[in-house]
This record gives C-alpha cells, structure tokens and sequence, in this order.
C-alpha cells in the first residue's frame, strides 16, 4: 500500500487496485467478516512468513489443516484436540501445546489483537480446513 501511495505522489496516473485495505466497501466487508478480517491479519501481522495456506509445511505449520477436530500430537508427548480453543491458546502462548518436528520460534500475540482480530483468524484457519 505504501509503494502505491509512493507512486501515485510520483504522479503516476492509474489509481491503486481496489483491496480490502483500501476500499471503503471493503472497510466494512472486513468488520463484518470475521473471515475475511483473518484473511487481511494473516498478511498484515506476517503470518505467512512461517505459515502457508495451501498445506506445505513452513518454519510453522500450514493453516490449511487435514487434522480439524481430529486428535494431534504435542511436542511435550500429550495430545489436545485441533479446534478453536486450541489455535486461541496457539496464537497467544505458541510454546504452551507446540508441535512437533517444528521449532518453537512463534511469538506470543497476548496483548497485540483485539478480541475480533484473534476471532477472525480463527475463523479463516478453521475456513481452510480440509474436508
């Protein structure tokens, strides 16, 4: 977005693409769509530096889960059930239940989202579950 604005001050011509951060539609599309706010946060807070969508393992695991509502493994030998509670302690104490075969480099998100951004990334991790 910045680059845009940069080249429009330059007196570039075209107005930038219509996005959901730049729109006013799309403004309240987002406050609406839980879905789609965790849509805009997984790119705005830099999940996918270590968390893809498509199933590829990264630095984190994928988001696009096979294991919804299925029993996983922990690091620590437990096991917990994949579901919301789980990714809502996940994003706020990542060491807490880590996986293994991954490192546990995540930071906490304790005190960085609202209660309707951890909600909304909930919503489109659970929205990429496979059937």
């Amino acid at each position: 977005m910045t680059l845009l604005c940069t080249l429009t001050a330059c007196g570039h011509n075209s107005p930038p693409p219509a996005t959901v951060e730049n729109t006013a539609a799309g403004s309240s599309a987002v406050a609406s769509d839980p879905t789609a706010l965790g849509k805009t946060l997984y790119i705005k807070k830099g999940c996918t530096a270590c968390h893809t969508v498509d199933g590829s393992p990264r630095v984190g695991p994928s988001w696009k889960q096979p294991d919804w509502g299925k029993t996983i493994e922990l690091a620590s030998g437990g096991s917990v059930t994949m579901d919301e509670s789980y990714l809502r302690e996940s994003i706020l104490s990542p060491q807490a239940k880590a996986r293994p075969g991954y490192p546990t480099v995540m930071p906490s998100f304790d005190g960085q989202l609202r209660d309707d951004e951890l909600a909304g990334l909930i919503a489109y991790i659970k929205s990429l579950k496979q059937p």
